[in-house]
């Protein structure tokens, strides 16, 4: 015997919707999406740093980024500047804007080995590579950086086989 919704159902001519295919026309990261975004976040360029016995070190843009504006109290002049750096000129201002949005709200209790890794410049480094690549921007940290190690693992699965 028929349920009473069952019934209702076919009265008022409700057909079942679920299951079946599904049209999916939203971007997916795929294994050569993957490798491209390992590959986009490994080539973003560096920041050259001189110390004091002449040795340069090369640091992420992001990395440079956070210590000065902590080092300058996040004075306008530095995040001016910083927003004009040659490395981000090429992209919009959303992952920078972002970082100083997020990163400020550390400043007072200056407590920086504790940042949520949505905050640490890794996750802008993540954003900027989505950038250049024109990929969306709607992923979270941890799938994010899935996709970057899986990239990796696929990259060194290239190099070996080549």
């Amino acid at each position: 015997m028929k349920t009473f919704k069952g019934m209702a159902r076919l009265r008022l001519e409700i057909k079942d919707e679920r299951g079946g295919a599904h049209n999916i026309k939203e971007f997916a990261f795929k294994d050569e999406q993957k490798l491209k975004f390992y590959n986009a976040v490994k080539n973003l360029p560096k920041v050259t740093l001189k110390k004091r016995e002449g040795v340069k070190t090369e640091i992420s843009f992001w990395d440079y980024a956070l210590g000065k504006l902590i080092e300058d109290e996040f004075d306008s002049l530095t995040i001016s500047q910083l927003r004009k750096h040659s490395v981000i000129n090429n992209i919009s201002d959303y992952p920078f804007n972002k970082a100083v949005k997020a990163w400020r709200k550390y400043l007072y209790d200056e407590n920086w080995n504790e940042m949520r890794k949505e905050d640490t410049p890794r996750a802008f480094e993540f954003l900027h590579a989505l950038e250049l690549l024109d990929y969306p921007k709607n992923y979270t940290y941890s799938s994010l950086d899935t996709y970057y190690y899986r990239g990796k693992s696929l990259q060194k699965k290239s190099d070996f086989q080549s």
